[in-house]
């Protein structure tokens, strides 16, 4: 189905309304991998949008990603009847560029109260994003190469599927 500007706002509007995806990467053996990140999105112009998350420097992610940057994105849960799935190259911003863009991840996750409650300390000992200075933690920008939105109509329950890009 051709991409128009309402299905890419209503996706837009759907990345904007969750805060956890899944991004999966390909480990140095080959092997495929999958994990949870926060995320949020930003830079949206009419070539797309960028798709931004943080993966700690001490996990196999990491390492994944320095390897090889290739990812596959899922946001949806196992409640509602919708996804979105991408995939792009995972671009690291290292500690000498802006991490402006925590701030505003910072704000999404209070808004929602199992995140604000992981962030406020209930399940760390303290707030893993107060100090972040690069060094534990790696930010990565994703401009996706290729989207697609898959929505189920509550009447019908018709799946259907709306290429985003390209």
């Amino acid at each position: 189905m051709a991409s128009s500007l309402k299905a890419k706002e209503g996706t837009l509007r759907y990345l904007r309304s969750k805060v956890v995806a899944v991004v999966a990467t390909i480990c140095l053996d080959a092997t495929p991998e999958a994990a949870t990140v926060f995320y949020w999105i930003n830079d949206v112009d009419e070539a797309g949008f960028c798709f931004y998350f943080l993966s700690r420097r001490n996990t196999r992610k990491f390492q994944n990603l320095l390897a090889n940057p290739a990812v596959a994105i899922v946001v949806g849960t196992e409640f509602e009847p919708e996804t979105v799935q991408m995939s792009g190259v995972a671009e690291i911003i290292d500690a000498g560029n802006s991490l402006d863009g925590l701030e505003e991840l910072k704000k999404r996750l209070v808004k929602h109260p199992v995140q604000a409650a992981l962030y406020a300390g209930a399940f760390f000992p303290k707030n893993p994003f107060a100090a972040i200075e690069g060094k534990e933690f790696s930010l990565y920008r994703v401009r996706p190469s290729w989207v697609r939105h898959m929505t189920v109509d509550k009447k019908t329950k018709h799946i259907e599927y709306v290429q985003i890009l390209p």
